[in-house]
């Protein structure tokens, strides 16, 4: 076992094996010789620790021990209000010390609670949900000319706009802890926020979590569930964790992504259940105007001991890209039915420093992913114009033309794939580089119908196919089994180099 967090009345831990999520059977936990609780997962939780005290945890046949860190435990226990109860909370928090924790239980309405000083641990208890407002009137606003450590407040999908402060808002922060078996409800479902998404009404969508400009901040065991836009949003920040936690917003609720970096470097997301109405975890780095700025690209990514469940893709890269992407290790993780496994979204305009590389893939089940890698620089989003960025000839390479580099996916199980099992389309004056595809077993769904692999302006339908192969220079296929023949192996419209080994 591992230690992954540990705080004055907690700890999570993470089984050291090669097991994609889950261990192999339920598992008994003993503290202290005491039977605690039986547990299925590779990583865990024990809550309800003293500060300041030695444990010894068992698991299987591996045990561990430690020290509790040295803090006092404060509770709030302030009436609850009947509008909101933020500004309670924040006053709360504003007067805690570095050796302190604020520890919540209860239910509260809340706009948003607001972290802006060092040195700050929150624990939402098992009693504790934090309802978020459905009026979306009562917000706060960032405004696109707001600024903290001169990187702009008020931003929307990768550009400078209005938008709503969050229901947890962490700016400029530096080792915050908010952690704990605690709920945070963000409420959409019951507001205005999904309905006409795209249309800027006061002000862009709150996101469940947003974290701008902070280091060493980690958020633990918590269940976000019905956010508004995306579940959690580190920007321009280092060194952030997303620790043993539940996000969850419904199938159809619109851009609801999960956990989505933007600019960041350092970023662990660790033994997480995830099921959104979009993306599950999409790495992202701006657009153009704000990376000619920043220079600031997305690297360092740790993806492990992830369940996605539902969502538009597992992992996706951009479409927010102009950064840079880069060194990002996804491993043990489970994909169960998403539309796709790894998604990299780009076009046009992204520009020169829109880099995309070193994206590993390593011991990875997928189970009824209808199409489980796809790397696609003519991506069409729902709201973008149809306009020369998705032509199919080649442009001059210019400042504004992303690249794509290598690409590796190894030792993964794509179980009942539907559309397909990778579609490549890389730009022709911008192809890419490599993909490397090594010990991959696959089977399909007979059943499923025909669907579409990636969103182009093409839109169009497959099933049961290999590969889709445009615009890339090779294809490297090194023990890749089909113990399901596809209908149609390859669909190429250039001389790609395919190496089968």
């Amino acid at each position: 076992m591992r230690i992954l967090f540990i705080e004055a009345n907690a700890i999570t831990l993470e089984l050291e094996n090669d097991l994609c999520y889950y261990a192999e059977e339920p598992f008994d936990v003993y503290v202290n010789g005491r039977y605690y609780a039986s547990k299925l997962s590779n990583v865990f939780s024990i809550y309800g620790l003293n500060p300041n005290s030695e444990y010894t945890i068992k698991a299987l046949d591996d045990e561990i021990s430690f020290k509790t860190l040295n803090k006092k435990i404060v509770n709030y226990n302030k009436p609850k209000s009947f509008s909101d109860d933020s500004k309670s909370i924040n006053e709360a928090i504003s007067k805690l010390s570095s050796d302190e924790v604020l520890c919540i239980n209860g239910t509260y309405n809340i706009t948003s609670i607001e972290i802006f000083d060092d040195n700050k641990s929150i624990y939402l208890g098992p009693e504790c949900v934090l309802v978020g407002e459905t009026d979306r009137n009562k917000y706060k606003i960032f405004e696109p000319t707001d600024m903290a450590n001169g990187i702009v407040l008020g931003t929307w999908e990768g550009r400078a706009d209005r938008a709503f402060y969050s229901p947890i808002t962490v700016v400029g922060a530096k080792n915050i802890h908010i952690y704990g078996p605690g709920m945070i409800d963000c409420n959409a479902n019951n507001s205005d926020f999904w309905i006409d998404h795209r249309t800027m009404r006061v002000a862009r969508r709150p996101k469940g979590v947003f974290i701008h400009t902070s280091d060493n901040v980690i958020l633990e065991g918590l269940t976000i569930k019905n956010t508004a836009s995306w579940n959690c949003h580190p920007f321009y920040s280092n060194n952030v964790s997303f620790i043993n936690m539940k996000l969850i917003n419904p199938a159809n609720s619109p851009t609801t992504d999960g956990c989505d970096p933007e600019a960041c470097s350092n970023v662990s997301i660790i033994g997480n259940y995830i099921s959104v109405g979009d993306d599950c975890i999409a790495i992202k780095s701006s657009k153009i105007e704000l990376a000619s700025i920043y220079h600031r690209p997305s690297t360092n990514i740790i993806i492990r001991n992830n369940l996605m469940a539902n969502g538009h893709a597992g992992v996706t890269i951009g479409s927010e890209n102009s950064g840079g992407i880069n060194n990002v290790f996804v491993t043990q993780c489970y994909f169960n039915e998403t539309d796709r496994g790894l998604r990299v979204k780009s076009q046009r305009g992204r520009g020169k420093d829109a880099i995309i590389s070193n994206i590993v893939f390593d011991n990875i089940y997928m189970n009824g992913v209808k199409t489980p890698f796809v790397v696609n620089a003519y991506y069409k989003a729902g709201n973008d114009i149809l306009d020369q960025r998705f032509d199919l000839f080649a442009h001059e390479v210019d400042d504004t033309t992303p690249r794509f580099t290598t690409f590796e996916f190894k030792n993964i199980k794509c179980m009942d794939v539907c559309y397909g099992v990778g579609f490549f389309m890389g730009l022709p004056e911008s192809m890419i580089e490599c993909v490397t595809l090594q010990n991959i077993d696959i089977t399909y769904n007979k059943e499923s119908d025909a669907g579409v692999m990636a969103m182009t302006s093409l839109n169009e339908s497959f099933k049961g196919v290999g590969f889709v192969l445009r615009n890339i220079e090779k294809l490297e296929l090194d023990n890749v089994r089909f113990i399901d023949e596809p209908l149609n192996m390859y669909i190429k419209d250039n001389n790609v180099k395919i190496s089968i080994k």
